[in-house]
């Protein structure tokens, strides 16, 4: 499971609160992103969303992990556009 892109459509979904509109703005079916989700909850071992045909509501477990992730999720995928002009990756010498 590509855990990165699971957390990007899970941040979308609680943001937009649709798996419809988080597929959208992904370029993904709403089927796709709900495959990724489950994924993504058994990887957790709970469920993330209450789900009805209308509404997506975030579970306790799902609100706990957004609060803990919303914040490595906005430095990957939202860091101000000056980091990347003025970043650098310095590796350690054994892993180069």
């Amino acid at each position: 499971m590509d855990k990165l892109g699971a957390l990007s459509l899970f941040a979308k979904a609680v943001e937009t609160g649709s798996f419809s509109e988080a597929g959208r703005q992904s370029g993904l079916a709403p089927s796709s992103v709900s495959r990724r989700i489950v994924e993504l909850e058994g990887w957790i071992g709970a469920a993330l969303f209450h789900r009805t045909t209308r509404k997506l509501n975030l579970t306790e477990v799902g609100q706990a992990f957004y609060d803990r992730t919303r914040g490595a999720y906005c430095l990957i995928w939202r860091r101000p556009r000056s980091w990347r002009r003025n970043s650098r990756i310095i590796l350690p010498a054994s892993s180069v």
